[in-house]
């Protein structure tokens, strides 16, 4: 009876150990999925309703073929992204915009512009809070923008006619059709006859790699380290040949008598600047940033947030001891802000709002006053994009420089393409800034503004199509690219 029951004990026991062996599985597996591998606030979570729409597993999206600025003009190439998700019983799942993001730019614009790029984002490598964000990017530009530097370029555009009189405060498009008549040289050193059709254009070819690492701390923090190190070459059109129109038969109302003629261009504004000693790096060279910041993030979902916050502060230092020949530091400072207005009667309704300065101090290349790195990406501004969306690109640059913007972001519609998920938005802006040259200029009058209508198409929630139309007092363009503004 003793054997037996000894036996019998025996096939308990084991039949015990397998129930807790198969019980630790899947608690395991339990904890695994829906515990946190490090501390996450829990403000970062996606909503119930985002996270039930939320993709899983590898995808692709992008712009194939087209893209619209208004200087370089229609580019033809694409960009796409390679998305992985993951699962949705992963615990980050809720928490992280992707796993991985894999980038690719290929674009050619009709006037001869190019831009490649490829980029590598992991916001949570290997299930651990650090962040991996890498980038490679080649952008030969023709047609850059320079106005000059500081206060100044606050002032309006002026130019004088084909009959001698000064316009003040003009439009841009009727100033540049001006700036590309004939005229008589006012210097020896140049022909009978100038244009001034690239006064305020330059040619450059630049190529930069970046490299950054940012943690997560206590949750709701993120700590910053990175570098860039990049080579610009700048060609100025001084003297270069174009066709110029004749003051007189050059716009008349028969097209067959109209008159264009090869004519050199005199001398651009960089070349004055640089010659009475305003700037640095009039031919370029190269300009290798240490970056270091930190930043506070609630944000629900950083690709289009409906809610939270985001608050940064970002120190850049370059000089000879990161292979640069020139010496100078940067802060950058920006606070974003997203909140839905009435989540009871619209709750697709977003407020969604930021401010941002800089100063930047030393011996600066012209190039670099308009250059900002977010933990969100780089910003260059002011005028563009990604700041005053009514003025040209780079409209506005100086040692100190302050902007913001407000959008009203109205998702309206939605709709499904097999399994693709598509997201419509329309968004009315407002956007702002301005430049100083002295810490005790800084103050809140002067601004210079402009009023945007958008739409966003937000493809699997990962990837926003954002279409701009802006206008200022000088000016008004349309633009055509990925992601939100900020």
């Amino acid at each position: 009876m003793l054997e037996i029951k000894c036996c019998h004990s025996t096939k308990e026991l084991v039949k015990l150990f397998q129930l807790i062996l198969i019980y630790l599985i899947l608690v395991q597996a339990i904890v695994s999925e829906e515990t946190l591998p490090f501390k996450i606030d829990p403000s970062k979570k996606m909503s119930p309703e985002e996270l039930k729409e939320k993709k899983e597993n590898s995808f692709i999206t992008g712009i194939p073929g087209y893209s619209v600025d208004p200087v370089s003009g229609t580019w033809l190439g694409g960009t796409g992204y390679y998305f992985e998700n993951g699962k949705k019983t992963e615990a980050l799942f809720a928490y992280a915009p992707y796993k991985y993001r894999v980038g690719l730019d290929v674009y050619q614009s009709f006037k001869n512009a190019k831009y490649y790029a490829v980029s590598l984002d992991i916001p949570f490598v290997a299930n651990t809070p650090y962040r991996i964000n890498t980038f490679l990017v080649n952008d030969v530009n023709p047609k850059a923008l320079y106005f000059g530097v500081g206060e100044s370029t606050l002032e309006g555009l002026n130019y004088k006619n084909r009959y001698g009189e000064t316009i003040y405060n003009a439009n841009y498009a009727e100033r540049e059709e001006n700036l590309s008549y004939r005229r008589k040289s006012k210097r020896a050193s140049e022909g009978e006859y100038v244009t001034d059709t690239k006064y305020n254009e330059y040619s450059s070819n630049t190529t930069v790699f970046s490299l950054n690492l940012d943690r997560t701390v206590f949750g709701k923090f993120r700590v910053l380290l990175g570098a860039d190190f990049s080579k610009i070459s700048i060609e100025t059109y001084d003297g270069k040949w174009f066709k110029s129109k004749d003051p007189i038969f050059g716009e008349t109302k028969f097209p067959l008598i109209n008159s264009e003629i090869n004519t050199p261009n005199s001398k651009t504004k960089l070349t004055e600047d640089f010659e009475a000693g305003k700037i640095n790096g009039y031919k370029g060279g190269y300009i290798n940033y240490i970056k270091a910041g930190i930043a506070y993030d609630t944000r629900d979902f950083e690709i289009s947030p409906r809610k939270g916050i985001f608050s940064e502060i970002i120190f850049t230092k370059v000089s000879r001891l990161t292979g640069s020949p020139f010496e100078f530091n940067r802060e950058f400072f920006q606070f974003k802000a997203y909140q839905i207005l009435f989540p009871k009667v619209f709750e697709e309704l977003v407020i969604a709002g930021r401010v941002a300065f800089t100063r930047v101090s030393g011996t600066v290349p012209f190039t670099e006053y308009k250059y900002m790195y977010s933990m969100d990406g780089p910003i260059v501004g002011l005028g563009g994009q990604q700041t005053l969306r009514g003025y040209k690109q780079d409209r506005f640059v100086g040692n100190y420089m302050g902007f913001g913007n407000l959008e009203l972001r109205y998702r309206f519609g939605s709709f499904n393409l097999g399994e693709e998920n598509f997201v419509l938005s329309f968004v009315p802006s407002f956007d702002f800034g301005r430049v100083w040259d002295k810490v005790n200029s800084i103050g809140l009058r002067d601004y210079m503004y402009s009023y945007t209508l958008g739409l966003r198409i937000i493809w699997n929630q990962s990837t926003v199509i954002s279409m701009d139309y802006g206008r200022s007092r000088e000016d008004s363009q349309f633009f055509l690219d990925l992601g939100q503004t900020f």
